[in-house]
């Protein structure tokens, strides 16, 4: 993962989920989760994000979770690098 840059904002819809057979059923299924996650680069090493899971809020329930990325180490040369993420 990337930092965003300087002030630079972010916002993404994820969806997928685990395909599961319940006992008794003859054919697997899928079920949904999905989450709305925003992001804000405070400088050009770090970013905060927080996300919003929508199933769970579908149900009644708020969960929401936040994060920090930061990068440790960048090569512009060979373009690798080196981050970490609290969530």
């Amino acid at each position: 993962m990337v930092p965003l840059g300087r002030k630079e904002r972010a916002i993404s819809l994820n969806t997928g989920g685990p395909v599961i057979l319940e006992e008794g059923q003859k054919m697997p299924y899928p079920i949904p989760l999905s989450s709305f996650t925003y992001g804000y680069g405070l400088n050009r090493k770090i970013t905060t994000h927080a996300s919003l899971h929508l199933t769970p809020l579908a149900f009644g329930i708020m969960h929401l979770e936040a994060g920090y990325l930061y990068e440790w180490y960048y090569s512009k040369k060979s373009k690798v690098g080196i981050t970490s993420d609290l969530t």
